[in-house]
């Protein structure tokens, strides 16, 4: 299981965002923060062509998000898809699920 400074790293990696440490924040990019910022993950949603889809499971408590990889860019392996529960926040499961595809599309690339 990744860290989440470890997601943001290969997610960063997949959209060709600038790695830069920060020594006195607890992220890693001054502006960036698509697992707490809704247009930061939109954003990425969209430049790495990810689908999202609400994902109704039986009954309101189970309601999650899928977030597919609908293109092979820069993957050798297929189509690859991360469900997230909404638990109390669906806005924040949603934001975990697409960093957590985008670092997957991070760590393929060569």
């Amino acid at each position: 299981m990744d860290s989440d400074r470890e997601l943001l790293e290969w997610a960063a990696k997949a959209a060709g965002i600038p790695y830069k440490a920060l020594p006195h924040s607890g992220s890693c990019w001054e502006k960036w923060d698509p697992l707490n910022d809704d247009g930061d993950a939109l954003r990425l949603a969209v430049d790495l062509d990810l689908a999202i889809v609400p994902y109704p499971i039986y009954n309101k408590q189970k309601h999650s998000v899928l977030v597919q990889i609908v293109q092979k860019k820069n993957l050798d392996e297929p189509r690859f898809e991360k469900m997230e529960m909404h638990g109390d926040d669906p806005r924040a499961a949603t934001r975990r699920a697409i960093v957590s595809s985008a670092a997957e599309i991070g760590k393929a690339m060569k």
